[in-house]
């Protein structure tokens, strides 16, 4: 699995491709990091895919995020593609018109910080490749 990070996407993506019973996952998307104002923990959310990892140092929780979306994929490489696609669904996730292997999120990040409460946090991106 390839992690690299990278400027805020205005359009978070996923790909998912299957050529000759090889699967493929590769993604664009943002992360949300702040401090948790109960547990006072350092936090690294992925809204759109409902993913976060938590330490008592930013770089702990997003070691855990990615850990954790490592494994998320790993799981996603095993099911079906209308599996995989009914999972993105779930998530808010959509197919692009012209591109049918790519799917955009339909997640407002503004939205979902102002529902939870968070004022104080900064945003970075990553590219993710499973």
């Amino acid at each position: 699995m390839k992690v690299q990070r990278t400027e805020i996407f205005n359009e978070e993506t996923i790909r998912y491709t299957n050529k000759n019973g090889v699967t493929s996952i590769e993604c664009n998307v943002n992360v949300i990091n702040f401090i948790d104002p109960e547990t006072k923990y350092k936090m690294a959310y992925i809204p759109s895919l409902e993913i976060s990892g938590y330490g008592d140092t930013s770089k702990e929780a997003t070691e855990m995020v990615f850990q954790t979306l490592e494994y998320y994929f790993k799981n996603l490489l095993s099911l079906s593609k209308k599996e995989v696609e009914n999972e993105f669904v779930k998530y808010g996730w959509r197919k692009k018109q012209l591109k049918k292997k790519e799917y955009i999120s339909t997640i407002d990040i503004k939205e979902v910080l102002v529902g939870a409460g968070i004022k104080d946090y900064d945003t970075s991106s990553l590219t993710l490749a499973a």
